[in-house]
Order: C-alpha cells, then structure tokens, then sequence
C-alpha cells in the first residue's frame, strides 16, 4: 500500500474492533466485518497521491462456518474507470488514480470484509 494511505469511506464496520482502517495495516490477523454487508459491502482507499498501480489484491475474511466469504470483488479508480471483477487474492491491473474503491461483486453474504486490501505500484 501506498505510504500515507488511509480507508477513506466504508459500506458498514460491525464495530470499532473490525474497521476498515484494519485492511491496510499489514496485520492480517485484525480484519474488516461489515454489519451484514454482503455483495453491497465496499471500502475506499486515498492513496494520498496519484499512483502508477500494477496490481490489485483484496484478501477476504471468512466465518469459521465458511459464512461472509467474498467471492470476487471490483475496484473502481477516482470514481470513474471500474475492473474487475477478480477473484480474490491478488490480481494483476494497471492504471493510474489516488481514490480506489474496492466493491464486493459476489459474496456468500452476511458481514463480509477483510482481512487487507492492497494497491501495489510499480518501480
């Protein structure tokens, strides 16, 4: 992720111990729940600056009952250009932007999220 990024905007938080700011703190043991999210589940990330990407990832959590699984997901780049969608995990995407949204397009539903998100630039 990008230095001095921050998770701007989320769907829904199930509470302050699963919130979006969870996905880019490189502990992939603390996580993002939504309250019940499901496929309407999404998080925004400001990069802080304009960004050279050239890939993508976004690493679901999952229940330990396999509930609130994402399936794939989409980015959309400063509200405009939309990829995807991915399955999860990271994918290779090029594209420039400062704002990038990551939507859940297909989930088992329930409190999806994650456990980090990230916007990989290149050299």
């Amino acid at each position: 992720m990008a230095v001095g990024a921050t998770v701007v905007e989320v769907s829904s938080e199930f509470s302050s111990a699963f919130s979006g700011a969870n996905t880019i703190d490189g502990n992939p043991a603390a996580e993002w729940s939504t309250r019940g999210g499901g496929d309407d589940a999404y998080l925004v990330v400001n990069l802080d600056r304009e960004v050279d990407v050239v890939a993508v990832g976004f690493h679901a959590r999952t229940m330990s009952d396999g509930s609130a699984t994402t399936e794939n997901y989409t980015v959309t780049v400063d509200g405009a250009d939309t990829y995807g969608p991915f399955l999860v995990g990271c994918t290779d995407v090029t594209f420039i932007g400062r704002i990038v949204r990551f939507d859940v397009d297909n989930s088992s539903g329930g409190n999806t999220g994650a456990t980090e998100v990230e916007v990989i630039e290149g050299l």
